[in-house]
């Protein structure tokens, strides 16, 4: 999980968030959300350029810096939640996507993500001391213009909404593109 801090007119993207229609929030994979709604739409980026461009720095910084791949992407969907007061989601994660992504506009100390260990924990071990990596679990509070990036495959929660006010935030999910492997196991993405 990455954390970067965008350089955007948060107040603008909070504004426009608002103005969006939404829906009850439904999927194959959510079967279970209080008071959570996701957009009507599910290209959000393609209509803010000054957001798309900021989110696609920060995942080039991902890509090639941090998890040094030599890889084109492109985004495949992108949308915005809202969760009132006391609203939460289920565990999930992304399917049919390589990296997934979440832009907070605004933070709130009542505004929380949790992300779940991938690997399971075989044995009843109690560390000396819980540090970032004997954890199973990982909590973030939200900040303003917060982005996390994450691997679609990690599983993660909306916390309880514990503000008084609605939470805002664009996910996204983007995919490799060209020629992945060689030999046998290659692949053309396009």
């Amino acid at each position: 999980i990455s954390k970067f801090c965008l350089n955007v007119d948060n107040k603008k993207m909070l504004k426009l968030f608002k103005t969006l229609q939404y829906k009850l929030t439904s999927s194959s994979q959510l079967k279970f959300a209080s008071n959570a709604f996701v957009s009507e739409s599910f290209n959000i980026m393609d209509n803010i350029p000054e957001l798309r461009d900021e989110v696609f720095s920060a995942l080039k910084d991902y890509v090639y810096n941090v998890l040094q791949y030599d890889v084109a992407f492109k985004n495949i969907n992108s949308w915005v939640t809202k969760v009132s007061p006391k609203g939460f989601s289920q565990n999930h994660h992304h399917k049919n996507s390589w990296l997934s992504g979440v832009y907070y506009p605004v933070g709130d100390k009542g505004f929380k993500i949790k992300f779940h260990s991938p690997v399971p924990s075989f044995f009843a071990l109690k560390p000396k001391k819980v540090v970032h990596e004997n954890e199973e679990e990982w909590v973030y509070r939200v900040e303003d213009n917060m982005l996390l990036i994450f691997p679609s495959y990690l599983n993660h929660e909306i916390c309880i909404n514990n503000s008084k006010k609605d939470r805002y935030s664009s996910g996204f999910n983007i995919f490799p593109t060209g020629k992945l492997g060689s030999g046998d196991n290659s692949l053309i993405l396009t």
